[in-house]
């Protein structure tokens, strides 16, 4: 049985990392992507080594994750159920010439359909989005070679991010139903569009602002969906702090300095203080 020190990325991320993560994905550092991307790939090399891996990510999105993981010459298949996702993600791949890599229009509850075994599966900024998260985290384990891992990484659905979201938006509403604050509301959403950044870490094309999340998740409740799924929590992560949290991102995103300053934070703080969580689960 495998144990995992937490692999915290916030300030140690090596100069070539960087480099191949701005080469093979959209992710910004800014946006925590980086810090992601990092800790996916180095628990995945922790585990495997050297090894070539054969893995499956479900809810690829823009194909940021999967593209960089084909870049160390891992086989990966890519799913999603957005076509327009699809789409973009096999123009990064063809962009890339990444041979080791492919796509595929796919539901994430079908997953046993698309090839198996794996070594591991990949489910980044999915489960909040899912009226049955179990079942995902179910399938990803029956697809998994033994001693296999999956990769989850989530919101914190009661962190910072999460609470910006839900106070901007119960703004909106109050600002909308008051005639004399349209003006207001018009020059709020200018000076969004102003201040936002066009390769945030998202996963989709059509991802949307967080309001699309139907789970908002304790690491309590994750804890307990994994361990009903037959995975044993071998490491976990933090992503970021308050740098992608209104109204402070409007000034942390500008620094890459303030954002390193944030990733640390995440990783020294206790945990429910974070904006998301990483976790790494062995079958």
């Amino acid at each position: 049985m495998l144990t995992l020190q937490a692999h915290c990325v916030g300030s140690v991320m090596d100069k070539q990392s960087f480099r191949r993560y701005e080469r093979y994905s959209e992710y910004s550092y800014e946006s925590s992507g980086y810090k992601k991307l990092d800790y996916i790939v180095k628990n995945i090399q922790t585990v495997f080594g050297s090894a070539k891996c054969k893995i499956l990510e479900i809810g690829c999105g823009n194909g940021n994750i999967s593209t960089v993981l084909a870049s160390y010459g891992h086989e990966v298949l890519a799913i999603d159920i957005s076509e327009d996702c699809i789409g973009y993600a096999a123009a990064l791949k063809k962009k890339l010439n990444l041979k080791n890599l492919s796509f595929k229009v796919s539901n994430g509850t079908e997953i046993q359909g698309v090839g198996e075994p794996y070594d591991a599966v990949i489910c980044s900024e999915v489960l909040e989005h899912l009226d049955n998260p179990e079942s995902v985290v179910s399938k990803a384990y029956s697809v998994l070679k033994p001693g296999g891992i999956l990769i989850v990484t989530v919101p914190n659905g009661y962190g910072p991010w999460e609470l910006s979201v839900k106070v901007g938006s119960k703004l909106s509403e109050l600002i909308s139903k008051n005639a004399g604050l349209a003006n207001l509301q018009r020059s709020i959403s200018a000076l969004n569009k102003h201040l936002s950044l066009g390769d945030m870490c998202v996963q989709s094309v059509n991802a949307g602002d967080g309001s699309a999340h139907v789970q908002f998740f304790t690491r309590k409740q994750l804890h307990q969906i994994f361990l009903a799924a037959g995975f044993r929590v071998i490491a976990s992560g933090s992503s970021d702090f308050i740098a992608n949290a209104a109204p402070f991102s409007a000034l942390i995103l500008k620094s890459k300095l303030l954002c390193r300053i944030d990733f640390a934070l995440a990783d020294m703080l206790p945990s429910v203080a974070a904006s998301g969580w990483y976790f790494t689960l062995e079958k």
